[in-house]
């Protein structure tokens, strides 16, 4: 099951940020991440991220150009009252899954292999430094007022 989401973060000319500027801020988590570590072994605990295309990769959809790339993700998280737990496993959560970041050239969007929610939601705001409203579920077209309109203007966009 895959959920879509819209990133709706803005670069300092007040523009949707690209792809590449996402994608880009993904991959050097270490510059904004701060490292968190196991509260009984004092290790930091596992984050990693990998991009799995070197260069983006392109494709044709009902006369659309999509650029898109695959993300791959794990990163542990400790349980709250685990801390002490001398047991890894009892103490640990890791999150890991896939990505599909892509765009039309106007809007970067993600499926996500998760069902819409909040643990989807989260995942994209922990691996992209996201706040609150920068990433949203996309709406299909047969959601929005306006629809065949939309569809017709701007064959790729979901409102």
């Amino acid at each position: 099951m895959f959920s879509k989401y819209i990133d709706n973060s803005i670069d300092e000319n007040d523009a949707f940020m690209s792809m590449d500027e996402i994608l880009t801020n993904i991959l050097n988590f270490e510059e904004w991440r701060m490292v968190e570590t196991d509260p009984f072994t004092q290790q930091p605990l596992k984050y990693e991220i990998t991009k799995v295309y070197d260069e983006n990769q392109e494709i044709e959809i009902k006369g659309t150009e999509f650029t898109f790339n695959y993300i791959k993700y794990s990163y542990d998280t400790v349980i709250s009252g685990q801390e002490t737990n001398p047991i890894s496993v009892e103490r640990l959560k890791t999150t890991s899954g896939a990505i599909v970041i892509y765009t039309d050239g106007i809007r970067t969007q993600y499926l996500v292999d998760r069902a819409r929610g909040a643990a989807a939601l989260r995942i994209l705001r922990v691996i992209n430094n996201s706040v609150k409203l920068h990433i949203v579920p996309s709406k299909t077209l047969a959601n929005c007022s306006n629809s065949s309109r939309l569809k017709i203007d701007f064959p790729a966009i979901m409102c």
